[in-house]
């Protein structure tokens, strides 16, 4: 027997936020297994490496958060960011949707 798994659909926030932790992670300069460490598994190696590209589910708060603290982030400054980075990513879908004919 054959089980379906339903595919989260990402929303602009959840591609910001990939990118953010992309960004971090990559000034950050570590290995998934030292991050795992340093976070004291709140995520796997796994976790945090689909998480930096982007496999499978979005990132939870908690998570986004655990990171944000480890790379020096503060959560305001974090939130404030993906909020900005989230209005550029909804702007860039609108635009191609109206470059490509398709309505919003």
């Amino acid at each position: 027997m054959l089980s379906m798994v339903n595919k989260i659909k990402w929303s602009a926030c959840d591609y910001a936020a990939q990118g953010m932790i992309d960004d971090m992670l990559t000034q950050l300069n570590l290995s998934y297994r030292e991050i795992e460490h340093r976070i004291n598994g709140q995520m796997s190696y796994n976790r945090v490496r689909d998480l930096r590209l982007g496999r499978r589910a979005p990132v939870r708060l908690s998570e986004f958060m655990a990171l944000c603290e480890l790379c020096g982030v503060a959560s305001d400054d974090a939130i404030n960011e993906l909020s900005s980075r989230t209005m550029k990513v909804e702007r860039s879908v609108c635009d191609n949707m109206k470059n490509s004919g398709q309505k919003g």
